[in-house]
């Protein structure tokens, strides 16, 4: 999904909020969970330096955290991280929350999910596509250096 901003919706899970030496004492959240993976698999997007995002979560039955942010890749952690700027996160009211049952191989779009030779359980039963290799996480791969 893309937002108003234009910045792609990518789910990213604030209970791992921090304050990263990198920000300067701003918010960020780590991108390294199965649903921002998924979420930024299924949108074609392979993380990169500088990428604006629209980050979110839910928060309760009435509003969801939503904040704009911009990605950066802490080489030390081997992480990446939404950096949540100086206005950092804010409530929004909640949103449609159907989680896309797909998985699409970032390389050849391939619906990973529907294959139970690769999927199972929720999870992939393979590192990369069958059809074209690329790595089931390649779209939080470190940057290319």
């Amino acid at each position: 999904m893309v937002t108003p901003s234009g910045a792609p919706r990518i789910y990213a899970d604030f209970n791992g909020l921090r304050r990263p030496e990198r920000t300067g004492g701003r918010l960020a959240v780590a991108l390294d969970t199965f649903g921002t993976l998924r979420d930024l698999a299924n949108a074609g997007i392979r993380l990169s330096e500088g990428l604006q995002l629209t980050v979110y979560d839910w928060s309760d039955d009435e509003e969801d955290l939503e904040a704009q942010a911009t990605a950066h890749y802490d080489p030390e952690r081997r992480v990446w991280w939404a950096d949540l700027g100086a206005r950092g996160y804010e409530y929004v009211p909640k949103r449609g929350r159907p989680i896309d049952p797909r998985f699409l191989c970032l390389g050849c779009r391939r619906n990973l999910a529907s294959d139970p030779d690769t999927w199972g359980d929720g999870v992939p039963r393979v590192t990369a596509c069958p059809r074209c290799a690329t790595a089931v996480d390649a779209a939080i791969d470190p940057p290319y250096t």
